[in-house]
């Protein structure tokens, strides 16, 4: 069912290691407010995606505009994960304006050393 109220960030997940995806990868994808510092970012949207596949890993995620605050900073985190285990994640901020106008967003992530040295 689509309901018109809903607005959709267009995100590109990706990491520059030329290496594939294990079997079973999860993807997760999480937009949150970012305005209060020293406070733990209230999540907005989040989506999650088990995958075979290889980047970049498309996401439309979806959040509800009724709850953005035009004074307020949002931001986008990622991560790659198997088994609970971190293989990828970004290490930059991805702030995001959520007025309708943002452009596709490519997230670069970076490989977690712990992730790689659990495969070897």
């Amino acid at each position: 069912m689509h309901n018109d109220w809903y607005k959709y960030l267009d995100v590109e997940v990706l990491y520059m290691q030329r290496i594939g995806l294990p079997q079973g990868v999860t993807v997760s994808l999480d937009l949150n407010d970012v305005s209060q510092q020293d406070v733990a970012a209230k999540p907005l949207a989040s989506q999650s995606v088990r995958t075979n596949g290889n980047v970049p890993i498309h996401f439309q995620l979806r959040y509800d505009p009724r709850v953005v605050d035009a004074d307020l900073s949002y931001s986008l985190t990622a991560r790659i994960e198997l088994d609970g285990l971190l293989l990828f994640t970004n290490t930059n901020s991805y702030l995001v304006t959520l007025n309708g106008s943002q452009a596709k967003i490519m997230m670069v992530l970076q490989g977690s050393p712990l992730g790689f040295a659990a495969q070897l």
